[in-house]
């Protein structure tokens, strides 16, 4: 075995090995992205109520679009959570479920 072939397989290996924790990479990337974009969408969120005349009760009201978001976020973040590119988001997808999963018990 000459030294240009030993050259040869070790720049092998180590250009697969980068590829591998680019793969990698680009999906803890996504999970990031995701994360990130699921939290902008409640940004400025309001919750609107009124006065329910028969008991004085404050009850939400046009829930439709926000449950709806909700129930989507729900499952993003329930498929994040089991993803194997969670890694480094693992404690930040979990406090968001919780967020998301104490909304859906308080206000719907």
């Amino acid at each position: 075995m000459s030294f240009s072939w030993v050259i040869f397989l070790f720049f092998g290996c180590v250009c697969l090995l980068v590829k591998q924790v680019s793969e990698f990479s680009s999906k803890e990337y996504g999970v990031e992205q995701n994360l990130d974009k699921m939290q902008s969408a409640w940004t400025g969120v309001k919750f609107e109520y009124s006065v329910w005349h028969a008991t004085g009760t404050s009850v939400i009201r046009a829930v439709d679009d926000i449950q709806q978001m909700l129930e989507e976020h729900l499952v993003k973040t329930q498929s994040l959570a089991t993803s194997p590119y969670i890694g480094p988001f693992e404690d930040r997808v979990k406090l968001w479920l919780e967020k998301l999963n104490l909304v859906q018990d308080w206000a719907l």
